[in-house]
């Protein structure tokens, strides 16, 4: 079997970049459809940190997208994406 290599490269950096990187982020809460669950990114040390409050019955939903980007990200070569989550 062949080794697995890794490269870690980050996609979008929090520290120094918080706000730049938050813009390019937006919620997606069931407020859409009338519901009143809520949530948002916040930047922390190295990284973003996604809150929010949920209202489980009838079907509420929190979520985090990324905008339209300008220019689109360049994955050649890369097998996948990993997502770090604590």
């Amino acid at each position: 079997t062949m080794d697995a290599v890794s490269l870690h490269a980050p996609i979008f950096r929090f520290t120094g970049h918080g706000e730049e990187s938050l813009s390019k982020f937006e919620r997606v809460d069931d407020v859409v459809m009338g519901g009143v669950s809520k949530s948002q990114l916040v930047p922390s040390d190295f990284c973003a940190s996604w809150r929010g409050l949920v209202r489980t019955e009838g079907g509420g939903f929190c979520g985090q997208r990324t905008r339209p980007m300008a220019q689109p990200l360049n994955l050649t070569g890369a097998d996948g994406i990993y997502i770090k989550c604590r």
